[in-house]
């Protein structure tokens, strides 16, 4: 009997405390039943955080770093907010958009993109526009989770929703501390530059248009809008002051023709004036296809970078990297990427990213880009 009794207690016992910690403290029982899920959450959450992490190909060290020589900037292409994006960002979350570039955006001293969409919830959709677009407030983390610091707005969609949508876009981007360039609240400040002054080296960035669907969009003296280069006068001007200023002069224009694979001969006249003026630098965008390289004068000309975060299924990209020393020289690579599912993912199978090389390298005048991703000016044979 004493032999059925005691195993009867101790069995009654340890009932009794499973039945304790359930009822006293049922959180742990559910965090540990949620344990995978809250796993797989944090990973791709964490690939999402808003420091300059330094891990991944292509990344220079921490910035600003008083000790470092030298200077990087990556560049990417169009980055839309809306439509197919903006469901992607409903399902996976606004940090997942960027997840598989952010090594290399955070890990440079200064990435910039063009945003393609206003960030609001006001204003009135544009008449007579075959695309519209117009993005959540919130989707700006998208951007600022991958280390974006700089965004130009000169282009044909930044007032999709007319001014109050602008307006409301500029104060998005400032409370989220991105700097942008292109657009502003009157002409004087959509024409301004941003200035950088990281590693011993002060940059300034400009953004400008040659593609606006009417003229009503471009800025002026009391009125809200766009940077425009139709006529380049004042952007030459703001260059030439500019270069007095900064050791590095970028211009980030909006240009070409939409699908065209080379650049237009105006994009090739207006980057040269840029240069002459004292640009060291001029990236372009518009297109949605990626367009080759020039060199001039021993600076860079990068035609068009393509989408980067777009409703493209799949198409090639790129990420830019452009890495200058103290005496002005620089070095130039390219990421390769693809669009995938709205969102940029870095080539890994070397045949796919040499493929790529090689059609900029056909796309390009006088540029060569190595199996590994470098720029640089052809050697011509004697």
């Amino acid at each position: 009997m004493k032999k059925i009794f005691i195993p009867v207690i101790l069995l009654l016992l340890t009932l009794s405390g499973i039945f304790y910690v359930f009822i006293n403290y049922p959180d742990k029982i559910i965090a540990k039943k949620n344990l995978k899920f809250s796993i797989n959450k944090e990973k791709t959450e964490s690939s999402g955080s808003s420091d300059k992490d330094k891990t991944g190909a292509n990344s220079p060290t921490n910035k600003p770093d008083a000790k470092k020589e030298t200077l990087t900037i990556s560049f990417g292409g169009d980055v839309l907010l809306d439509k197919g994006v903006a469901n992607a960002i409903k399902q996976y979350g606004s940090k997942f958009i960027l997840s598989g570039v952010k090594p290399v955006l955070s890990g440079s001293d200064i990435s910039m993109v063009n945003l393609e969409c206003p960030v609001s919830e006001r204003g009135t959709k544009a008449q007579d526009k075959q695309f519209t677009f117009r993005a959540k407030p919130s989707s700006l983390d998208v951007l600022t989770s991958a280390g974006v610091d700089i965004v130009t707005l000169a282009n044909n969609h930044i007032l999709d929703y007319g001014r109050d949508a602008l307006s409301d876009t500029l104060s998005y981007l400032d409370h989220a501390q991105l700097k942008h360039v292109g657009a502003g609240l009157n002409i004087d400040k959509a024409s301004m530059p941003q200035y950088f002054n990281i590693n011993g080296f002060k940059i300034a960035i400009f953004g400008s248009s040659h593609v606006i669907p009417v003229t009503d969009w471009t800025a002026g003296k009391n009125k809200s809008g766009v940077a425009t280069t139709y006529d380049p006068t004042r952007l030459l001007s703001e260059i030439q002051s500019a270069k007095k200023n900064a050791d590095i002069v970028v211009v980030y224009v909006h240009w070409g023709t939409e699908r065209a694979t080379k650049p237009d001969g105006y994009q090739r006249n207006l980057a040269k004036k840029y240069i002459d003026s004292g640009a060291d630098l001029v990236i372009g965008s518009h297109p949605h296809v990626l367009q080759g390289f020039e060199y001039y004068n021993n600076k860079l000309i990068v035609y068009s970078l393509g989408n980067f975060v777009f409703t493209n299924i799949k198409n090639d990209t790129m990420i830019v990297n452009v890495t200058f020393n103290k005496d002005k020289s620089f070095n130039a690579s390219v990421t390769p990427c693809a669009i995938e599912n709205c969102r940029p993912v870095i080539l890994k199978d070397s045949r796919k990213q040499l493929a790529l090389f090689n059609n900029l390298q056909k796309l390009s005048f006088d540029t060569q880009i190595d199996k590994s991703g470098i720029i640089s000016p052809l050697k011509k044979k004697n």
